[in-house]
C-alpha cells in the first residue's frame, strides 16, 4: 500500500448511532430467524459495518467518481481530500445471465447496487459518521469547510445522506460469487468443495467468484487464501494419482 495515496483506515459499527425505520424493521425481521448475536446485516458484534479511509482528491476523481461529480479542482491556496466510505457485507445480490446462445456474446450483468434499502441506510449512516469526524473532530474541524465542490449542499440528516449516497456512490471493484462453491443439492452451485466445476473434467476455479457470499471486507486476502488452498488440492490429487 506504500505506493498508493491512501491515508489511515478505520473500521466502525453503526448500530449504536443509526436511527432509521429501515434498520429497525430489518432488525425485527432478522431476530425471527437468527440468534440475537446477529444484527440486521448478519454481522457478529465484533464485525464492522463500515470502513473509512482518506485519499487525495486527484486520485479518486478519475477512478471512483462519476464524470460530472467533480467539475472543478481546488485553486491555489485551497485543498481537498476524499473520504471513502466502504460498505462491509452488502445485502444486495446481483445476477449474471446469458444474453444469447452465442458464446461470443457478452453476458448481462446486474450488480444490483443500492437496490437494498438496508445497504443504503447503513452506507448513509457511515457517510454521516465520517462527515461528523471531519467536521467536528480535533485537528480537522478548523480546516475543513464542507463538501467539495462548494456548490454542493451539506446533508443535514440521514435522509439527506441517503440522497447523497444514491447520487454519488460508486463501486469498489470487488465483484465475487458468480461461480459459488456449494453442495450438489444447490442448483446455483458451480464448484464443489475442491473447487472442481460440476460436470466438467479437469477444470477448477480458484478466485473470489467461488465465494457463496462476499466476505465482510476487501477480497484481496480471501483471493490469496483460495489460491493457496487450491494449490495444495492440486498437489494432493496429483500425489494420489501417482
Amino acid at each position: 500500500m506504500a505506493g498508493i495515496p491512501f491515508g489511515p483506515f478505520a473500521l466502525t459499527r453503526i448500530d449504536k448511532t443509526i436511527q432509521d425505520p429501515v434498520w429497525e424493521a430489518a432488525k425485527s425481521e432478522k431476530q425471527k430467524v437468527q440468534p440475537s448475536e446477529y444484527d440486521p446485516t448478519g454481522q457478529w458484534p465484533n464485525q464492522p459495518h463500515i470502513e473509512l479511509w482518506t485519499t487525495e482528491l486527484h486520485f479518486c476523481a478519475p477512478v471512483f467518481s462519476q464524470a460530472d461529480e467533480l467539475p472543478q479542482f481546488p485553486v491555489e491556496g485551497e485543498g481537498a481530500i476524499t473520504l471513502i466510505t466502504f460498505l462491509c457485507g452488502p445485502q444486495a445480490r446481483g445476477t449474471v445471465r446469458l444474453s444469447s446462445n452465442d458464446t461470443t456474446s457478452k453476458p448481462i450483468i446486474d450488480h444490483a447496487y443500492l437496490e437494498n434499502d438496508l445497504d443504503v441506510a447503513v452506507l448513509a449512516e457511515g457517510c454521516r459518521i465520517g462527515d461528523e469526524v471531519l467536521m467536528k473532530g480535533r485537528g480537522t474541524k478548523d480546516i475543513i469547510a464542507g463538501l467539495w465542490p462548494k456548490t454542493l449542499s451539506h446533508p443535514k440528516n440521514l435522509d439527506d445522506w441517503k440522497k447523497h449516497v444514491r447520487a454519488f456512490a460508486n463501486t469498489c471493484y470487488h465483484p465475487s460469487g458468480t461461480c459459488k462453491m456449494a453442495p450438489n443439492s444447490d442448483p446455483m452451485g458451480v464448484v464443489d468443495n475442491r473447487l472442481r466445476v460440476r460436470n466438467v473434467a479437469g477444470l477448477r476455479i480458484a478466485d473470489v467468484s467461488i465465494l457463496p457470499l462476499v466476505n465482510n471486507g476487501h477480497t484481496q486476502a480471501p483471493a490469496y487464501a483460495i489460491g493457496e488452498k487450491v494449490a495444495h488440492m492440486i498437489l494432493e490429487d496429483a500425489t494420489i494419482r501417482s
